[in-house]
């Protein structure tokens, strides 16, 4: 037992290691870095339903996360906000740039499998270090303007992944 009002969550990072068959020419890195949002009290209540933000075209993951000088990140909101709401909120942030800037989290052949690393693998490896639920019920996905063409896709392409996008 702990009181979400008077604690706040942590943020914890990892590097994702991806197969070369899921990395296209135009952006050959193998490696992708992921930002958690932990919320308060984390890892009581266990499992955690969990919340997916893509970066825009021209952001960063860690500022999308964690906010920049100018305005605050998505980790912020959950923090403040939504532990008003819903305190056990998982939140987390994978970095989709590369030497072409963002990227629109679809699968291609220049990009690579970027909505299927989304998908199929970053679940696993979420699931893998965290006590995230596994149920796509308790998954929602959101993004701003690369990003959030890249929501909205996943969920009309992989339906069943997420339950809502945004």
């Amino acid at each position: 037992p702990c009181d979400v009002a008077l604690m706040h969550g942590r943020v914890e990072s990892f590097t994702m290691r991806l197969s070369d068959d899921l990395v296209g020419p135009l952006r050959p890195d193998l490696e992708r870095q992921v930002w958690a949002y932990l919320p308060p009290c984390y890892p009581n209540n266990a499992p955690y339903s969990w919340i997916l933000a893509l970066p825009g075209f021209g952001a960063r993951g860690v500022t999308t996360a964690l906010g920049s000088a100018w305005k605050p990140g998505v980790f912020q909101w959950l923090d403040q906000d939504a532990a008003k709401y819903s305190p056990g909120t998982f939140g987390g942030v994978i970095d989709a740039w590369g030497p072409w800037g963002g990227t629109q989290f679809i699968d291609s052949s220049a990009f690579g499998a970027v909505q299927t690393v989304l998908a199929d693998h970053l679940p696993v490896a979420l699931a893998e270090r965290f006590a995230v639920s596994d149920k796509p019920e308790d998954r929602a996905i959101v993004g701003v303007s690369s990003g959030g063409f890249g929501a909205l896709r996943m969920l009309s392409d992989r339906p069943g992944v997420y339950r809502s996008a945004a």
